[in-house]
């Protein structure tokens, strides 16, 4: 009885394999992973002006982080105009003023405010749509080297005066 239990994984396996070990074998099969990526279609929009002349906004008053006597921080005055050009935004309900022109002005009685007045176009973005051929033959002619630098050309040119004394 012990040599059937022994040798009987030895026959089942004999009769399962009655062909002999593969000598060749051929499998084939398919993967397919999908492709996954993101088109970004270019988007333009037109420039409504809401005011052909240019409207006068201010002035606004900002309490200055530190007194004057202590010197006035460029990045503080840029903040103050952006905040000051944010109101007037909203004021004449425009999304952007065009050709902003600033006057920021700090008194000797309160050097811990600082006035800021501006000026400008205001204007909305409207039209919204895909970026048509027409709208590409356009660019070329404004921008023939490209529009990639644009935005840095503008960058750092802010021009600010003051004047000891002004009331």
């Amino acid at each position: 009885m012990l040599i059937a239990l022994v040798l009987s994984p030895i026959v089942a396996f004999a009769q399962k394999d009655k062909k002999g070990q593969p000598v060749f074998r051929e499998a084939s099969a398919r993967e397919a992973a999908p492709n996954m990526a993101v088109f970004v279609f270019p988007q333009i929009c037109d420039l409504k002006m809401i005011s052909t002349t240019r409207v006068d906004y201010g002035p606004y008053d900002f309490a200055l982080a530190n007194d004057l006597k202590g010197g006035l921080d460029k990045a503080e005055i840029i903040n103050v105009q952006t905040q000051a050009l944010q109101k007037a935004c909203q004021l004449s309900g425009a999304d952007l003023i065009i050709e902003a022109l600033y006057t920021t002005t700090v008194y000797e009685k309160d050097t811990k405010t600082i006035w800021v007045s501006l000026s400008g176009y205001p204007a909305s973005y409207v039209n919204f749509r895909s970026l048509s051929d027409k709208d590409l033959e356009m660019i070329k002619v404004l921008y023939p080297h490209g529009v990639e630098r644009v935005q840095d050309q503008n960058q750092g040119y802010i021009v600010t005066t003051a004047v000891q004394g002004a009331k």
